[in-house]
């Protein structure tokens, strides 16, 4: 019984759902106001009322599936930008990301990436920063795939590791820098 509950509710079900819900709620909020542009909104609208594809959305408005996907994430982010204004919220400074314990972004990360920190005494951001790649791809566990989710994760907040070359040159078929 437990399996077929698992099959059904996934965690990238409840994820997308929950999300979708979040975003017709605060869209419905913005939907009288100059927020969003009149082609934002029905886009907006058909992607989470309709649940049409980005595809079938593409298709109505004679673009790709990645240029409505760049169009709704775009309004997203000024919209979740505007509401952190209005409530005051500010983006945590420089010291508060370096200090943060690598364990908080396990959800982010992965739990299998996080837990393998702890042993190679690399248990905040900013132990994470002073690494190399070719440090990282020493750790068990941490091949190619988990150095990449690494780097976007601090690209995202506006961080990098230490530079390496040699890592990059000896495997350029795998990274794009």
């Amino acid at each position: 019984m437990a399996k077929k509950i698992k099959k059904e509710v996934s965690n990238d079900y409840i994820r997308r759902h929950m999300n979708k819900g979040m975003c017709l709620a605060v869209v419905s909020l913005f939907d009288g106001g100059d927020m969003f542009t009149e082609r934002e909104k029905e886009m907006i609208r058909l992607f989470i009322r309709e649940e049409q594809s980005l595809q079938g959305i593409a298709n109505q408005y004679g673009m790709s599936a990645a240029g409505v996907k760049v169009v709704i994430g775009k309004a997203m982010r000024r919209m979740r930008l505007h509401l952190r204004e209005q409530c005051g919220v500010t983006k945590p400074n420089r010291e508060d990301i370096l200090n943060a314990p690598l364990k908080n972004f396990q959800g982010i990360l992965g739990v299998r990436i996080v837990t393998r920190f702890p042993y190679c005494d690399i248990n905040t951001v900013g132990d994470l920063i002073n690494c190399r790649p070719s440090e990282l791809h020493k750790i068990r566990d941490i091949g190619h795939t988990s150095i990449k989710k690494i780097i976007a994760f601090l690209k995202e907040r506006g961080l990098k590791l230490q530079d390496d070359p040699e890592f990059y040159q000896r495997y350029a078929d795998k990274y794009d820098e």
